[in-house]
């Protein structure tokens, strides 16, 4: 039996599996994220994120940890004071 692409197997309920040809489906990046080879690198690649990505990135971890620094546990009061490493002084 020879099941379509959006038809479920009826023994298995899952639309990849037996009856059809394995589809190979590329990892999408996400929008502001670009991927740059680097043979130095473990991955054998990097990823470049543009700033309004980092931005983002920034403000989900900060939120994350409740506005607090993990290392000198000091409140941030503003997303401009955040370093991904400092010492404290």
């Amino acid at each position: 039996m020879k099941l379509r692409r959006n038809e479920y197997c009826p023994i298995h309920r899952s639309l990849r599996c037996c009856g059809r040809e394995q589809a190979h489906y590329a990892r999408r990046l996400q929008p502001g994220v670009r991927r740059i080879d680097d043979l130095h690198h473990p991955r054998g690649y990097r990823e470049l994120r543009f700033p309004a990505e980092m931005r983002k990135l920034l403000k989900w971890k900060v939120a994350e940890q409740n506005s607090i620094c993990a290392i000198c546990h000091e409140e941030f009061t503003d997303y401009n004071d955040v370093v991904p490493d400092h010492s404290v002084a």
